[in-house]
Order: structure tokens, then C-alpha cells, then sequence
């Protein structure tokens, strides 16, 4: 597992860098080295789970450009974030073909809810 971790002011690069893994457009690696061996992880677009977690700002604005699926690859997508079925789900439908889990918002921000879209 890898993680990103972006500060509060970037928040919109997070989102827009969640959707390019998400889509097909953000491969990458990292390399670990651990002693005398070596390992390749697939992180972004290279990952078969893409989450993002964190404060849903699409509620506070839009993005500039659409992440459409660049690759046959399926990934599924978690999107830990307050009403994310709302703000998110025709975002990810344009990024890939497997359906994402989405809080539908109806637990408040005590709690989540997430169910697999049909």
C-alpha cells in the first residue's frame, strides 16, 4: 500500500490526482529496496484499488478538465469523503468501468455508508 498525503490547500490536486489514477492516467512505480532485495510497487493508475479519503471539495468547487479512461485496465475506487455519491459518482463513471463505493451521505458525518453501485 502507498499513500499521498497533500495539505489542506491542495485539496483539488488531490482530487484531480485521485481521478488520473483512477482513469488510467497516472501510472507509476516506486522502488523498494529492502536489504539485498529489491521490489517494483504499482502505485496510481498502476494500483487494481484507487482510494482518495479526506473533505469531499468538490462540494466547495469544480474541476477544470474530465478524466476520461485511458486503458482497458479495471480498477475499483473508494472515495472516503462526506456525500460522495453526489459529488463523485459521474466522475468515476467517465474514469472507468467498475463501479465505485460511494458514502451516500444519509449517516451524517458521524458515519459512513457505503454501498457497491449496480
Amino acid at each position: 500500500m502507498a499513500a499521498d498525503a497533500y495539505r489542506g490547500a491542495l485539496i483539488k490536486e488531490a482530487i484531480m490526482d485521485f481521478l488520473r489514477a483512477v482513469s488510467g492516467n497516472e501510472a507509476k512505480t516506486v522502488n523498494l529496496g529492502i536489504g539485498s532485495r529489491a521490489a517494483v510497487l504499482n502505485i496510481g493508475s498502476g494500483a487494481d484499488l484507487v482510494v482518495y479519503v479526506g473533505h469531499n471539495g468538490l462540494m466547495d468547487f469544480s474541476l477544470d478538465e474530465i478524466f476520461p479512461g485511458s486503458d482497458a485496465r479495471r480498477r475499483d475506487a473508494v472515495v472516503l469523503a462526506f456525500y460522495s455519491r453526489d459529488y463523485f459518482s459521474t466522475l468515476l463513471d467517465l474514469c472507468q468501468r467498475l463501479p465505485p463505493s460511494l458514502d451516500d451521505g444519509s449517516h451524517g458525518s458521524g458515519g459512513l455508508h457505503f454501498e457497491r453501485r449496480p
